[in-house]
């Protein structure tokens, strides 16, 4: 009896320290608090150390190919706001459904075309060399003072964080993939790619290229795009044309023909008159203002674009440049 008695002692012991030392393994919520704390913390060596592997960051690892781009994500990372919503394991992988809120910079890259974006394309049209690299340091100066403003905005997404058990270090680790590069950079590799402009991609490249109509389809990667209607005004109560000027109202329907999300953005048109003046859309529009957003497969959305131009000019074209596309051009009024 007594040898039974020290028997069970024996395994309840062993018991209790097994359950121990499952109970001291880090869990998948505590992987996902330590990398983004050090992320805001901008300490980017010590969050690696919760990944599976460091692959490039645009991939969701956090080794950046250029400097630029470290630089625009610590700035970033230390905006983020994250919540771990729940987690659930299965054997030697976790899922840790996580709620992250980042500086949008889609917005910010939408504005950017409109601000900075027609005065380069000037430039290229009279023949003025600019280097990518000064382009480059201009988006970075762009994106780095917008980030650094209290009202930067914001967007905030729900993603799937998928985790793998590392018994040698009795911890789990964060598997990188590109929907989570995008997550927690606010976008960074979407806004900043496109934004590349030279001599060589210039509006002039496609000036002898095919001019659509109202109501015909232009396709232009996975993106397609029918001009509706065009109408003028002098504007109404609230809104009112310069002086000698008038509204140009452009009516438009983008769709998704591809297999991804992709962007939208009423920054990406620009009106071309009969002197070769290129305007960017006007301030303020009118009725449904096509805005911005982002396109799932087969999704589409319909709105206006509104340009402010001197009146009765004879020969309009709509131009859409999204920078790293060929252009796209449409003929309103000849």
């Amino acid at each position: 009896m007594r040898e039974k008695i020290r028997k069970l002692l024996c395994i309840s012991t062993c018991l209790i320290v097994v359950l121990s030392l499952i109970g001291c393994a880090v869990k998948p919520d505590t992987t996902i608090n330590n990398f983004f704390d050090a992320l805001k913390k901008s300490d980017i060596q010590t969050a690696s150390k919760y990944l599976s592997r460091n692959d490039s960051a645009s991939v969701g690892g956090l080794k950046f190919d250029r400097p630029e781009y470290e630089r625009l994500a610590k700035l970033i990372f230390s905006k983020l706001s994250y919540q771990v919503i729940s987690s659930n394991t299965s054997g030697d992988t976790a899922i840790a459904k996580t709620k992250i809120t980042s500086p949008d910079l889609n917005k910010i890259s939408g504005k950017m075309v409109t601000d900075i974006f027609p005065g380069l394309y000037s430039k290229a049209l009279n023949g003025e060399q600019m280097t990518q690299d000064n382009i480059n340091q201009l988006i970075e100066q762009y994106y780095t003072k917008n980030l650094n403003e209290s009202s930067v905005p914001t967007v905030t997404n729900d993603v799937d964080i998928k985790l793998v058990k590392n018994k040698d270090k009795n911890m789990w680790l964060i598997e990188p993939n590109e929907n989570l590069a995008n997550t927690m950079t606010g976008n960074l590799f979407k806004a900043f790619n496109p934004m590349t402009i030279n001599n060589s991609t210039s509006i002039s490249k496609n000036s002898e290229g095919k001019i659509y109509g109202i109501n015909e389809e232009a396709r232009i990667g996975s993106t397609s795009i029918i001009i509706t209607n065009f109408q003028k005004s002098f504007g109404d109560d609230y809104i009112k044309s310069g002086q000698g000027n008038e509204f140009i109202i452009v009516t438009l329907k983008e769709k998704n023909i591809g297999s991804g999300n992709i962007d939208y953005n009423e920054a990406f048109y620009q009106l071309q008159n009969s002197k070769g003046q290129i305007k960017s859309p006007a301030p303020k529009g009118f009725n449904r203002r096509l805005d911005s957003g982002s396109l799932v497969p087969g999704g589409e959305v319909d709105g206006t674009v509104t340009f402010e131009v001197p009146k009765n000019d004879p020969q309009l074209t709509l131009i859409y440049n999204q920078a790293s596309k060929p252009v796209l051009k449409f003929r309103l009024n000849y």
